[in-house]
Parts: structure tokens; sequence; C-alpha cells
């Protein structure tokens, strides 16, 4: 039932273009979290992050953590290209879906994926109406915390990521690998600002 004050609409399509509204701006601006995502390997560095709405939502009840492999634009399939069975993937944004990116990590292995975004800006990554959905979960990363990733990933003599020629930025010879863990063993869930 709905309660009415003087000159305000009460009708239920009324309320319903409210809510609406309001999850609109709700979605619209974030403040990404810092506790569920992090580098523990080999050093530590929380990692903020913007979640995806598609695949694998709900965090995992405690900590995974797995290695980071690089996986380029991973606009076309990785099958084949890059080894990334039982990691982490770390993609460029751009190129193509967000989804498109996740299936092709997931045909080729990977248990995730981190998006590398162009800026330092945070959104929530969503589906591209394809019906197209992936069994794991996805984040959005900072331009600067994903450079920060590619330091710190193996590459070849010749610069390329992961030895397949994937050419993604700074990255080192010497490198021991980077390992990443996330789950809600941090906390509940990323935090969402309200404008």
């Amino acid at each position: 039932m709905l309660s009415c004050q003087p000159g305000l609409s009460c009708s239920r399509r009324g309320l319903l273009t409210t809510l609406v509204s309001v999850c609109i701006v709700m979605t619209s601006s974030i403040t990404p979290s810092t506790v569920q995502l992090e580098v523990v390997f080999p050093f530590r560095y929380p990692l903020r992050f913007a979640p995806a709405w598609f695949g694998n939502i709900v965090l995992p009840p405690d900590r995974v953590q797995a290695k980071v492999a690089y996986g380029g634009d991973a606009c076309e399939s990785l099958v084949g290209r890059v080894s990334v069975r039982n990691m982490l993937v770390l993609v460029d944004r751009g190129k193509c879906s967000f989804i498109q990116k996740a299936v092709h990590v997931e045909q080729a292995g990977g248990i995730g994926m981190l998006v590398a975004n162009d800026s330092d800006d945070y959104f929530v990554m969503t589906e591209d109406g394809t019906g197209r959905g992936v069994r794991f979960s996805s984040f959005l990363i900072s331009q600067s915390d994903a450079n920060i990733l590619k330091e710190e990933l193996i590459c070849d003599k010749d610069g390329a990521l992961g030895g397949y020629g994937l050419r993604g930025g700074g990255c080192n010879p010497e490198g021991k690998g980077l390992y990443v863990a996330w789950g809600l063993g941090f906390q509940t869930r990323a935090h969402h600002k309200v404008v």
C-alpha cells in the first residue's frame, strides 16, 4: 500500500520511475573496493576494482589465489595462443565487449578476469545483450594498477608478456610470477557510492 503526501504523485508508476532513477544513480558512480582483491606475491598490494554484473557476481566465501597471466585484448580466442589454465587473466579494455573477453578467457581455462581500464576511472562492467555468460568473477582495475601488475609479469627477452608475442607495456624477464587473491575472506561486497 502506498502512502501519499499532498502535492506528490502516489501512483505505482511514479514509484517505479523513482526506484529506477535511484538504481541508475546508484550504479553510475562507484567507489572501488580495496579489500576483496589484492596482490599477494611478490609483494602485497590491495587492488581497487569495480565489479562485473555478469558471470559469478557472488565472490567465493574464502580466498582464492591464482597466478596472473596476460591475455592481450582477448577479443580473439586465447586457445593455443596464451597459456592461462587455472590463472587469473589480465586483459586490456577496448576493441570488443567485456563478455566476449570473458568468454575467451574461460574457453582457454582461465578462472577469473582482470580488465585493465584505459584510465583511472571505475564503472560496473555489464553484459553485451548476447545472452552469453561465464562462470567466474571479473574485475575492472585502473590503468595505474594494471601498469603495476604488468611490470611484474614475466616476459621473454624480446619484451613479449608470457612469451606469446603479446605486448602490454613493461614486464620483468627475471620475474617469478605475480599472484592475486580475491574472495569474501576480505569483506562482504564492493562499496557503492550514491551521488
